[in-house]
């Protein structure tokens, strides 16, 4: 046959076939879904000031909130008539692009028939699908994420120095979408390694290690440098895990809640934030006019509590992973009740599966599981009761190609 051909653009096509439908029915039809969504309008203003002229700033003030990439994303459909309409099929494309990577990942471990199913998957996986009529981060990270599991995954074919410096450069761009995949880069390293040494091979996995530095210093420290010029701190990629953190603490996010929340304004969220840093001695003036615009200070001193609560609390974390790690995969459960149990239920049984085949079979499905993992523990440890399904479109990807795994049977093709 001949999509057996060519099974990434197949699976790519039938993917931005599915999003453009969904699209026109959804949002250009019945207006169901709109490029809204919580922090919609806080990448948007930050992308129409990079149009203007007047750098990284929100509501009149410098930007540490939100990461760059998806902000630089958005600038080019910014400056277009017809917003929205450019975003939502950049949007498209990049989902349909994810799911060919799925397919072309799962085909270093599954037959063809299997890859192909397992793209198929991410392409009509209702969440993936959904989010491509919304303006936030988490499609683009979704992408990234697959970009950089495909170059780990075949990292043996890809053994020139300019291979690594592309993927440090990725890496950058990956962490400064979604700061959750900063733990990726050195697990990355650590697995090369551990592959040079079996080899024999340290000298040339040092200089392959070096370009990987390279790149992704060439990527991220523009950022870094900008923000401590700017603020006079060290921000490296963004000042809103303290205030995520403090505000998941409080427990006073509902899955009803957080849709009706645009900006947070005069949320119960951003009042026990406030009450704190008016009880730390910050003036009300300081206080924080939304949760999309946390200023240096405030950020300081949300990131200080954060710390604080982790050393005087060395128990909550772990507790947070288990108790609190299930809002990552189900914390919309309440509105789609019937969806979770049709297709996110079965699929995470495969990807388990698929786990237990990697084992037995020695298969390297160690990748995967260390992306998923990553984004999970990060998200239990500072937003374990803010319940959004985007957040877990970052893993979508990879336990796609751990179902595809889980799928096959004992004579499919290892590696």
């Amino acid at each position: 046959m001949r999509i057996l051909r060519h099974p990434v653009l197949f699976v790519s096509a039938i993917a931005l076939l599915v999003r453009i439908i969904y699209c026109l029915v959804a949002v250009f039809i019945f207006n169901k879904a709109s490029p809204g969504g919580f922090g919609h309008d806080g990448y948007l203003e930050i992308a129409q000031s990079l149009v203007a002229g007047q750098g990284f700033q929100l509501l009149g003030e410098p930007n540490y909130f939100r990461p760059p990439t998806y902000i630089i994303f958005l600038v080019p459909w910014v400056a277009l008539p017809g917003t929205h309409f450019w975003i939502i099929a950049a949007q498209a494309i990049v989902g349909a692009a994810t799911c060919g990577l799925v397919t072309f990942v799962t085909l270093s471990f599954v037959t063809i028939h299997l890859a192909i199913l397992s793209g198929l998957v991410l392409a009509i996986c209702p969440w993936h699908v959904h989010f491509t009529a919304n303006s936030m981060s988490y499609l683009l990270a979704s992408f990234l994420t697959m970009a950089f599991l495909a170059t780990w995954v075949n990292q043996h074919k890809a053994t020139k120095l300019s291979w690594a410096f592309g993927r440090g450069v990725l890496y950058g761009l990956m962490v400064l979408c979604h700061p959750g995949a900063a733990i990726l880069g050195p697990m990355w390293m650590l697995d090369r390694l551990r592959l040079d040494w079996r080899n024999r091979q340290l000298r040339a996995g040092f200089s392959t290690l070096t370009c990987f530095v390279v790149g992704t210093f060439l990527i991220v420290s523009p950022w870094i440098i900008r923000n401590r010029v700017s603020s006079g701190e060290w921000i490296f990629f963004t000042n809103a895990a303290g205030i995520q953190y403090f505000i998941a603490d409080q427990k006073i996010f509902s899955t009803e809640s957080v849709f009706s929340l645009p900006g947070c304004k005069n949320s119960q969220a951003v009042s026990a934030a406030n009450a704190a840093l008016v009880t730390a001695g910050f003036p009300r003036s300081e206080t924080l006019a939304a949760y999309k615009g946390v200023g240096v200070k405030q950020g300081i001193f949300f990131m200080s509590w954060m710390k604080n609560d982790m050393r005087d609390h060395p128990g909550k974390w772990p507790r947070r992973l288990f108790q609190q790690g299930w809002w990552f995969w189900f914390g919309d459960a309440a509105k789609w009740t019937w969806l979770h149990f049709l297709f996110k239920v079965p699929l995470l049984c495969l990807a388990m599966r698929g786990c237990w085949q990697g084992y037995r079979r020695k298969i390297a499905v160690m990748p995967m599981v260390i992306v998923v993992l990553a984004y999970w523990s990060v998200h239990s440890a500072i937003m374990g009761f803010i319940p959004l399904a985007a957040y877990s479109l970052t893993v979508m990807g990879p336990v796609c190609v751990l179902a595809g795994i889980g799928l096959s049977r004992s004579t499919g093709k290892p590696n």
